[in-house]
């Protein structure tokens, strides 16, 4: 594996593993010890998201040293049945009204991948409900059909069925190229418990709010879900990262604030791009403070010493989020299409394929401006 950064309680045993585990990515966005940020290519969770690996700081280029990663918390199986009861069970059952086209409109490529992605929701519910995963076949990739054929494996054990619905807020971007999408769905989820025979609720429905990215890839000519994973529940759950999206869905930014945001965050990117091109960080102190500041000058040092610049070049999907007055959180699954390059010719090291990575940011006030503090990805 190459070093490049691309990097209300329900009583049912479904919604505690929902809660508990509901991210490929060690139970959400925890922070733990702080290193340095490492792009990790997709392997066997899906063909263009990240593999597993635990939570890592940083928002620009990979160290030039691979990481050393933690022990896993949960052995391959449970990992691998977790990711899709999350976008199975956040995509639930769905009563969705979209208006019908005039005969002569064509849908565009956004609406392609909704319809797709809402799709794939109802057909995940439905095998939940059925103990069967044949109501999905057609809808995801290769990779997605082995992760919905072990949850709904592993729900079989529980020895009840599981009836799913779901009201959904999402942002969708279509990459260029377009054969890569992103879905990021703010969901309030609503789950019932029912006999694995008669189908009888066993538990009064339970509700909760998660938040959740998928990446869809068109494969010959059609939308499929490759990957999914959860940014995190809107409640602190034992084992579960909070998405200050999920927990303050109901409560939108003043547009005022909405729109700094937006500014500070894209001039991050910008500034970071220019850094990294030219291995300068004399304006990293304009778009970061520490920890995220010391790591980012940590990283230009190593790759001066290789010789070596980084471009970066990313598309974005990304929500925003308030924990207080002084805290913001931006949630981004952005299309990475950067590479090293050799400072003397300005040549390309590598340069691999598209990935998505999923990466949340922490913001602090630093007078009139909002700085990243740190960074967190998901994988």
């Amino acid at each position: 594996m190459g070093s490049y950064y691309r990097s209300e309680k329900c009583s049912s045993v479904l919604m505690h593993v929902a809660l508990r585990l509901t991210s490929r990515y060690d139970a959400g966005a925890r922070t733990g010890s702080a290193g340095m940020s490492v792009w990790h290519r997709s392997t066997e969770e899906g063909s263009v998201a990240a593999p597993q690996a635990q939570p890592s700081f940083g928002g620009g280029p990979p160290p030039l040293l691979p990481p050393t990663h933690g022990q896993r918390r949960f052995n391959f199986l449970i990992v691998g049945v977790t990711i899709l009861l999350a976008a199975g069970l956040v995509g639930g059952l769905v009563a969705y009204n979209r208006r019908r086209p005039s005969p002569n409109s064509v849908p565009s490529a956004s609406d392609e991948v909704k319809q797709a992605y809402l799709s794939f929701a109802s057909a995940s519910a439905d095998a939940y409900k059925r103990l069967d995963v044949a109501p999905v076949e057609g809808l995801v990739t290769s990779a997605g059909f082995k992760q919905e054929r072990d949850l709904v494996q592993a729900l079989a054990q529980t020895g009840h069925r599981y009836q799913v619905r779901a009201d959904h807020d999402m942002q969708i971007v279509v990459f260029k190229g377009g054969n890569l999408a992103s879905v990021d769905d703010n969901m309030l989820r609503h789950t019932l418990q029912l006999d694995s025979t008669t189908l009888v609720p066993t538990a009064a429905e339970s509700t909760d709010t998660v938040h959740e990215s998928f990446v869809l890839r068109k494969d010959n000519g059609r939308w499929l879900v490759d990957s999914a994973l959860a940014f995190g529940a809107g409640s602190p759950e034992s084992g579960v990262g909070v998405s200050y999206a999920a927990a303050s869905r109901d409560q939108p930014l003043p547009g005022s604030l909405k729109t700094q945001i937006d500014t500070d965050y894209e001039t991050f990117w910008r500034v970071h791009k220019m850094v990294f091109a030219a291995l300068d960080s004399g304006a990293l102190p304009d778009v970061e403070i520490e920890p995220e500041l010391g790591q980012d000058r940590s990283l230009l040092d190593q790759w001066r010493q290789k010789g070596q610049g980084y471009q970066i070049d990313v598309e974005h999907n990304y929500r925003l989020a308030r924990q207080d007055d002084t805290t913001m959180w931006v949630y981004d699954s952005y299309a990475d299409s950067s590479f090293p390059f050799e400072l003397a010719s300005r040549k390309p090291v590598q340069q691999l394929p598209t990935e998505v990575v999923r990466k949340s940011f922490q913001l602090k006030r630093v007078g009139d401006t909002w700085k990243i503090a740190f960074g967190t990805v998901y994988q």
